[in-house]
């Protein structure tokens, strides 16, 4: 098993730990465990994840990176239409590329592949040089 997750919970722990009052922080580490359970699709790090994006969330329920990890929390959940409206409001506080992928990747799950299509082309055209949005 490679060492880089557990270095990457390593850190969000270690910056909650320094400021616990940053949402940021909370939803890095909410986003960490949403990688693990897409990774594996073990439902082990919903829980924690759901936990942690609420901490996040009570912090700072406006912050765009706060909603786009809702978000990708209601998608694991299956909570189609909460996730497109969280997606939505994050992509409204900032042309977050993220924002765009995520709600893409909900269209998808949806079963909308043309809606998913046009906003994968928002997301490469609010960054460019972002390569998530090319995968």
């Amino acid at each position: 098993m490679s060492t880089a997750p557990i270095r990457r919970f390593h850190s969000f722990n270690r910056a909650i730990e320094l400021d616990p009052r940053s949402a940021l922080s909370y939803a890095g580490l909410a986003e960490a465990q949403l990688s693990k359970f897409d990774k594996n699709r073990d439902n082990q790090w919903l829980d924690p994840a759901g936990e942690t994006i609420a901490k996040a969330r009570s912090l700072n329920p406006d912050s765009a990176h706060v909603l786009v990890v809702t978000g990708w929390l209601k998608q694991a959940h299956g909570q189609y239409e909460q996730a497109v409206d969280d997606l939505n409001r994050a992509r409204r506080v900032s042309n977050n590329p993220e924002a765009w992928r995520r709600l893409a990747r909900v269209n998808e799950a949806m079963n909308r592949p043309q809606d998913a299509e046009a906003t994968y082309r928002r997301a490469i055209a609010a960054q460019p040089g972002y390569y998530r949005a090319y995968n």
